[in-house]
């Protein structure tokens, strides 16, 4: 956590934490400067991760993309589609047109940041072995 973020918390501490009670903020997606954090280049994390189903019974692939209807793989109520949908050259497609730079934020952040540093960078040199 930033030291600014850690100040501003406790200077304005609303909740009265104590050792009975914390607040924790979800500060992973976001840069120093509070602005959406984008340490990557691509989107992976929604490849192998959730999806949503929207209000109109849509399976979205994005939460932070919910309600664009590019996200949308397939109805719940054709749930044949739903086995074949997920992996499917639709799938890929879908999220290969993710544009990161156009994102509001990313709430998978901390999956394509070890997505991109394990698996595609070998960070942890597991070629190593």
């Amino acid at each position: 956590m930033s030291k600014q973020i850690q100040e501003w918390g406790d200077k304005y501490n609303p909740f009265n934490e104590d050792n009975n009670f914390k607040v924790y903020g979800v500060i992973h997606k976001f840069s120093d400067t509070w602005s959406p954090k984008k340490s990557f280049k691509k989107c992976y994390g929604n490849y192998y991760t959730t999806c949503y189903i929207s209000s109109s019974a849509k399976i979205g692939l994005c939460c932070d993309l919910r309600g664009n209807p590019d996200m949308e793989l397939c109805s719940i109520y054709d749930y044949n589609n739903v086995d074949l949908g997920w992996g499917s050259a639709k799938h890929k497609a879908i999220v290969d047109r993710i544009n990161i730079e156009q994102c509001p934020r990313c709430t998978l952040t901390h999956i394509n940041e070890i997505f991109e540093n394990v698996i595609l960078q070998d960070k942890m040199m597991c070629d190593f072995f």
